[in-house]
């Protein structure tokens, strides 16, 4: 066993005790990434990073996850971000693989959604002038793509990739500054999505819809699915036009108001009741149907909530609505992950960078979401070794 000595420059945080099962889980997932790390030296430091974003810490910057491990710098963690060699795609892998079968259920699906991230200046890989979905207004900002997975059982984002403006990926210049690679060119946020989907795809995790809110796809991402067999439940606006029936405003005045049927959301005020209506609007992939799902609150009858759907024969309206309830899954998973595991705190430019720090969080995230949710954690210090297994 080598030992790593750590010499604190200033006084650590005070150091808790993680409940027992989120203590259990951390250990059980890092023992799956841990050989994607590669040497000891790395491996250690990503244990580091990793126990401070589980932590309390009031900012989760390189600085302050150096001091809760006892480091003399931060170097060593912006090392891990920067130049270490290592398996991020692979890290975020077993990642997903692990929450995909924690939280798999057969009525489960994956929401799709935007993050946006405020930043200054304009070397940050893919930071432009752009509309930032978590402000809702148009700003210098990063926007990225996440996949989350939600059940009964609960929900995790389990997949990001960073979107590049076209501006971005035009310029060989600001590319090579940011360390974008070459492989790397323009793709709307359709086909992030579509690539993000054919990862867990490929990974062969069971699931039965996709589903988004409004802004998150196009027809690109539609085709994609059709083509597979895939069925989703995606929001559009009202102005929209339906192949091969028309204007969606038009679909809606020709629905009998007898076709609206009521649905109870438990105990709460009659005026959160809603009713909902489907309308097959053409044929799908063989054994599907391409349907129009509108809902209505009691409450404001007039505001409509209308999604495209791509269901298979014989699917239920109960169906239906249950997919499309899930459509804030991404949005509260990325709200769980910027207070209690860092997602905002990096302070990195380039590309591969952010994805590193993304993967890292989405791991503590994932983990905070299955084994303590709702839940505050103590500061907690890492272990100052490492097991010949990766893991302490």
């Amino acid at each position: 066993m080598v030992m790593v000595i750590r010499t604190p420059t200033a006084p650590p945080p005070q150091s808790g005790r993680l409940p027992e099962a989120v203590a259990d889980s951390f250990t059980h997932l890092f023992r799956r990434v841990a050989p994607h790390f590669g040497r000891r030296e790395v491996r250690q430091h990503a244990q580091d990073y990793l126990w401070g974003l589980l932590g309390d810490l009031p900012r989760k910057n390189g600085a302050r996850l150096a001091v809760n491990a006892g480091l003399t710098s931060p170097d060593g963690l912006q090392r891990l971000l920067t130049t270490a060699v290592w398996g991020t795609d692979a890290v975020q892998g077993e990642v997903r693989d692990y929450l995909l079968r924690r939280l798999n259920e057969p009525d489960g699906v994956l929401v799709v959604g935007e993050g946006g991230f405020t930043k200054r200046g304009d070397r940050s890989a893919g930071v432009a002038e752009q509309f930032n979905p978590c402000t809702g207004r148009i700003e210098n900002c990063q926007v990225a793509m996440f996949l989350s997975y939600a059940s009964d059982l609960g929900s995790a984002l389990v997949d990001r990739m960073l979107f590049l403006p076209r501006p971005w990926a035009d310029d060989p210049v600001r590319r090579q500054l940011a360390g974008v690679p070459a492989d790397v060119g323009f793709a709307t946020k359709a086909e992030l999505t579509a690539m993000m989907l054919d990862r867990v795809v490929r990974a062969g995790a069971p699931f039965r819809w996709l589903v988004g809110g409004h802004g998150e796809h196009a027809r690109s991402l539609k085709d994609y699915c059709e083509k597979r067999g895939i069925g989703y439940v995606l929001q559009v606006d009202r102005t929209e036009e339906q192949p091969g029936v028309g204007a969606i405003e038009e679909v809606i005045r020709l629905i009998p108001p007898d076709a609206f049927r009521r649905r109870i959301h438990g105990d709460v005020p009659s005026g959160l009741q809603s009713d909902w209506a489907v309308v097959e609007t053409g044929p799908g992939a063989p054994g599907f149907r391409r349907m129009l799902l509108v809902g209505r609150t009691v409450r404001a009858p007039s505001e409509v909530v209308l999604f495209d759907c791509h269901a298979p024969d014989g699917t239920s309206l109960g169906h239906l609505v249950r997919a499309a309830d899930q459509r804030f899954a991404t949005l509260e998973c990325l709200l769980d992950a910027r207070n209690r595991a860092g997602l905002d705190d990096y302070e990195v430019r380039k590309y591969g960078a952010w994805h590193r720090h993304v993967t890292l969080t989405l791991l503590v995230a994932g983990l905070l979401r299955i084994s303590a949710p709702n839940q505050a954690l103590p500061s907690v210090r890492a272990p100052a070794t490492l097991s010949r297994s990766g893991c302490s």
